[in-house]
């Protein structure tokens, strides 16, 4: 009956599907939809090429506003710090030269300001003050001063100040930039209008014969009356000079809009006539400005007015600024769009001889359906035979304590006991043909246990015992559980499946971590004993320092000096501890620099007079051996800075810390004067050189040997401390 219900449902649902190929899959249809899609994807060709024709239109128009904005920003912030020079001037009666060097320096300009080669002070000189004023500055401690270039003139001007003072700004020094008509007619213009002004193109003084670019000067005007006059005339009797700046052009265009889109050319012109002789800045000194390779439908030229001096910029794109993406997208617009038009063609008239074999097609079908109630009458006959054993494996998994899952070869859960359903919550329905990944998440071991390679391993092994794992439950509880996992394979050996059994190890995860949480307040009690300890011991230090500025005895005041480096020494050992994760042990890498750099700093070294080295490699050292160890660099380096390098002698002093195997080999050597040759170390009476042998031979248990050739060189050897 159910059979016979099926195959009517069938030919039904047959005859309505061959109705619509018979409509929808011919050649006509088939001629029709490829002709349709073609003139489409013709259509999205040209969509495509404008809208890629657009979009670098308007990558080319932001890209070269934003360089525009870019170069008015920063000559308008560069301006700024120069109206900070007049502010510097009229705050003062006088600004002296180290003033004026200490207002640049503190302007950073060679971090922050590129392309300005030095912000300098320039003033007017009267011919009959000339002799005067160069007198003047000879006394100063310029013997070879002269206002350049020499020779007689109505009227000189002097850079008097030009900070940083380097070998290339020296060159302007004296200079007289009033003689240049260019720069005359943008000092004259500063004076006048008491305002900002640019110069035009000049090479400035300071170039070599290397790397030459153009370059221009920008002036601000100071007055006596440390405000700007009204009028012209009283403009010009209250001047004194002006605060200016030159720039290459070439670093100043590169700070600003660096070195991106080298596929963008941008040339800048003094005035409004874009010519060579007025070309001031070329992004790309190789190209010019109608050769082919550029891309003639995309230019753009905008004049710019920057502290009263006209600019033009002109930019133009070159071929290469299109990405071969964008180049490329109409063509494969085009290409993609064929190809799924000739597939669609392709589909549609092969459904055509498709349709032909629906007839047969369908009867394979029902002979199969046959087939299939045939098998499944047997399988019901077999499940009755074996409903008995069934039920009695039933009975022993659910009397099991310990959770039991077991999954099919597509680990799919198949069954599971009771304790497994009372543990996670779950009905039994829920579970069935789920992922075994829904309910189990693998731990640290990572084994991959249920795919890939790890499931490949299982097999081939057979069981796995001691896992830990994480069962989640309904609720999206983790527990954590101890898993054995077995396969089961048939007679034949073909693998069809996996039991999963589980012991629940939650009150023992407890417990560790009860015992970790216990561990890490530990550890962080200590840090705080080692914090303390370290307070406490720079507590000792400042007063000893400060005892030692009330005490005229220089004796004392040397003892006491050498005990605050001791209390130093053992002071970073904590402070180390304090900031390390690992209480065990000291990095020696971070700990002997600071204890060398505490010496030199409470020694008041001048690096330029003595020059301290290290090199140490990265090991572990306990706190039992860092203490002693810092305490023999602190006796050593000071001995050195006391008595290697007399008066004015200059020198190096180098640390250096190896493993050898098992072994630590320190070396401190410096190239002072050494010790004398009769001197006998090993019976000196100094407490440092006794300190230093007890610490090495009692404390380290190791050796010391030392060498007074072009200097002095201490060699400790010592077993790491296990």
């Amino acid at each position: 009956m159910l059979f016979e219900k099926n195959k009517t449902n069938l030919e039904k649902e047959l005859l309505i599907k061959k109705r619509y190929i018979n409509i929808f899959h011919n050649p006509v249809t088939a001629w029709f939809i490829l002709i349709t899609s073609l003139v489409l994807t013709v259509g999205a060709y040209f969509l495509s090429a404008s809208f890629v024709q657009q979009r670098v239109e308007d990558r080319f128009s932001f890209r070269t506003t934003e360089i525009e904005s870019a170069i008015k920003d920063r000559l308008r912030i560069y301006e700024q710090a120069l109206w900070g020079g007049v502010g510097l001037m009229n705050s003062s009666i006088s600004v002296s030269r180290q003033e004026w060097a200490k207002y640049v320096e503190t302007l950073k300009i060679n971090q922050h300001w590129p392309g300005i080669q030095g912000i300098g002070y320039s003033i007017l000189v009267q011919p009959e003050e000339k002799q005067t004023h160069i007198e003047k500055f000879r006394s100063e401690g310029f013997p070879e001063y002269l206002i350049k270039p020499e020779g007689k003139r109505d009227l000189y001007s002097a850079i008097i100040y030009l900070e940083p003072f380097d070998w290339r700004n020296q060159r302007a020094f004296g200079y007289d930039m009033w003689s240049n008509e260019m720069r005359r007619i943008a000092m004259t213009y500063a004076r006048d209008e008491g305002a900002a002004s640019t110069s035009g193109i000049i090479t400035l003084v300071q170039e070599t014969k290397e790397d030459i670019q153009r370059g221009f000067l920008m002036y601000l005007p100071v007055y006596q009356t440390k405000t700007i006059p009204k009028t012209l005339k009283e403009k010009r009797e209250q001047f004194v000079g002006w605060v200016y700046a030159p720039f290459r052009a070439g670093d100043l265009m590169k700070g600003i809009v660096g070195t991106e889109d080298p596929n963008i050319e941008f040339e800048i012109f003094d005035g409004e006539t874009m010519s060579e002789e007025a070309l001031l800045f070329d992004s790309n000194s190789e190209l010019h400005l109608n050769q082919s390779h550029h891309n003639h439908d995309l230019q753009k030229t905008v004049g710019i007015t920057l502290q009263g001096r006209p600019w033009t910029l002109h930019f133009s794109i070159l071929d290469t600024f299109l990405e071969n993406s964008e180049i490329n997208q109409p063509r494969l617009v085009a290409l993609a769009g064929g190809f799924v038009d000739l597939l669609l063609f392709y589909v549609i008239y092969s459904l055509y001889f498709i349709n032909r074999r629906a007839e047969t097609i369908a009867k394979e079908m029902t002979q199969e359906s046959r087939n299939a109630n045939d098998e499944l009458i047997l399988i019901n006959m077999n499940l009755k035979k074996t409903t008995v054993s069934r039920n009695y494996m039933d009975s022993i998994l659910q009397s099991m304590t310990d959770t039991l899952i077991v999954i099919s070869s597509d680990t799919k859960i198949q069954t599971m006991n009771q304790a497994t359903l009372n543990l996670l919550g779950y009905e039994e329905s829920e579970l069935v043909e789920k992922s075994i990944k829904s309910v189990i998440t693998e731990g640290e071991q990572k084994l991959d246990l249920f795919s890939g390679t790890g499931l490949k391993k299982l097999i081939e092994k057979g069981s796995v015992q001691g896992i830990e794992m994480t069962y989640t439950s309904k609720e999206g509880r983790k527990i954590p559980m101890l898993f054995s996992v077995s396969v089961m394979k048939d007679k034949e050996g073909t693998f069809n499946g996996i039991v999963c059994m589980a012991q629940n190890i939650t009150d023992r995860k407890n417990a560790e971590d009860q015992i970790k949480a216990s561990l890490k307040e530990k550890e962080t009690l200590l840090q705080e004993i080692h914090h303390r300890v370290k307070n406490n011991m720079q507590v000792i230090s400042s007063l000893l320092k400060l005892q030692s500025n009330n005490i005229e005895d220089d004796r004392i005041k040397e003892a006491l000096k050498e005990s605050q480096n001791r209390i130093n020494t053992m002071s970073a050992v904590h402070e180390t501890l304090h900031s390390s994760e690992n209480l065990s042990g000291i990095d020696l890498k971070g700990y002997l620099p600071k204890v060398a750099t505490s010496i030199f700093q409470t020694y008041n070294v001048n690096p330029s007079k003595v020059k301290l080295n290290i090199s140490i490699e990265e090991m572990p050292i306990s706190i039992n051996q860092a203490s002693p160890l810092g305490l023999v660099i602190n006796e050593v380096v000071s001995n050195s800075l006391k008595y290697a390098f007399p008066k004015d002698r200059k020198g190096e002093i180098t640390i250096n810390m190896k493993k050898l195997d098992k072994e630590l080999e320190l070396t401190v050597k410096d190239n002072g004067v050494g010790m004398p040759e009769d001197f006998d170390w090993k019976n000196a009476k100094s407490l440092g050189l006794k300190l230093v042998r007890t610490l090495v031979e009692n404390q380290l248990k190791g050796s010391i040997d030392i060498e007074s050739k072009n200097g002095t060189k201490f060699t400790i050897k010592f077993n790491i401390e296990t």
